[in-house]
């Protein structure tokens, strides 16, 4: 087990090597006025960050028919950072949205999210 001074070194190293920073949008739904919502997307301040992509794998096209590449995307984030699925990560002129969070670990020292580009 580490030691909080020792885990908070590594957090402290580990932050220093996230190059870029994003932006987090999380959806918010007005009332339109004819019975449904209107979606739009609020932004945080910028976060640091690194994007990464982790692995290539296969999946069926729409049709069903084709085999398609799909790139797996990774952000690592500071451990004290708020993300949730659902969101979405702003970074680079692209728009990724957080398919899922990894942070049940003990002594985090990043959060890591999976993400799905949206545009």
């Amino acid at each position: 087990m580490l030691s909080a001074g020792e885990l908070a070194a590594m957090r402290a190293e580990l932050a220093l090597s996230l190059p870029d920073l994003c932006t987090r949008q999380v959806r918010t739904l007005t009332r339109d006025g004819y019975g449904g919502d209107a979606e739009s997307w609020a932004s945080t301040p910028n976060v640091p960050c690194r994007l990464q992509s982790v692995q290539r794998q296969a999946a069926l096209g729409p049709a069903g028919s084709q085999w398609v590449a799909v790139t797996v995307w990774q952000l690592v984030i500071r451990h004290d950072q708020a993300m949730a699925v659902g969101n979405r990560v702003a970074l680079g002129g692209s728009t990724y949205e957080i398919v899922a969070v990894a942070d049940a670990h003990s002594e985090r020292l990043a959060r890591v999210c999976d993400l799905r580009r949206v545009d």
